[in-house]
């Protein structure tokens, strides 16, 4: 969810300025007067999902690291609307952020390295892709619905997680976060989909006052094309039922409506 974004970057708990949008001059102006606000920790806690989900909608992105796989394929007709929502107000991304937002939803955030490097989600490819966002202003949660093309397995996004239950993310001049990872079953689904639900729980800050994010990421695969639907929340607690209830009916519509099934 490639182009250039000055915004604040969503990761897996927050949303913060990557190193490298920093240096780059057509971004400079916007980032002065959150400076300070980066380097403080409960700042960063009161900016949350809304002004993250904000930024990705109004400003155009950098691009995300590495070696995307490319379909050029447009998947307009075969991703979810605003309607599909459990929140009314959903978004769909420009598409000149949409590359910035994937790397967001896979938990590949731009310039956040991995230790060990070979627990970095790989890379997905923006070209064609759709992603929607929806905000639970309230409880400073989002949904977010995407569709892309791939050329990798389903099962090779699985192998990885697995391997890989908790690692670190983030550099020097950013937050350093730890990341736990768990794989578990998606959800009733049609047949000749392969499916997996991920879940991540990110602790950013250390142990005084650790800033606590949560993500539960239904993912549905058939050929080329790929579907996530995430419900991200700021809280150690689970994910509570009746917001599983609407992942679901959004994962379910998002099957329908890429795979017609």
């Amino acid at each position: 969810m490639r182009g250039t974004v000055c915004a604040v970057s969503t990761t897996e708990q927050t949303y913060r300025f990557p190193t490298s949008i920093r240096s780059r001059p057509e971004c400079r102006g916007g980032l002065t007067r959150n400076t300070v606000a980066q380097s403080k920790l409960m700042a960063v806690r009161r900016v949350g999902v809304v002004m993250g989900v904000a930024a990705v909608l109004l400003m155009a992105a950098c691009s995300v690291d590495g070696d995307p796989t490319q379909n050029n394929a447009d998947l307009s007709s075969r991703s979810v609307t605003a309607a599909d929502f459990p929140v009314s107000g959903a978004t769909r991304v420009p598409q000149n952020s949409v590359a910035y937002a994937i790397g967001d939803l896979i938990g590949r955030p731009a310039n956040s390295p991995y230790d060990p490097p070979s627990c970095q989600p790989a890379a997905v490819g923006s070209d064609g892709a759709v992603v929607y966002l929806g905000i639970v202003e309230a409880d400073r949660a989002s949904f977010t619905s995407a569709v892309v093309g791939v050329d990798t397995s389903l099962s090779s996004v699985v192998d990885q997680a697995r391997a890989c239950p908790r690692a670190t993310t983030g550099s020097a001049s950013t937050a350093r976060s730890t990341v736990q990872t768990t794989i578990s079953d998606a959800p009733q689904h049609p047949s000749g989909i392969d499916t997996t639900a991920i879940q991540r729980t990110v602790e950013t800050g250390g142990d005084q006052a650790p800033l606590l994010t949560r993500t539960m990421t239904y993912i549905g695969q058939r050929g080329t094309v790929r579907v996530y639907c995430q419900y991200r929340w700021p809280s150690a607690g689970d994910i509570n039922p009746e917001v599983s209830g609407q992942l679901e009916s959004l994962f379910d519509k998002a099957l329908r409506a890429a795979f017609g099934t």
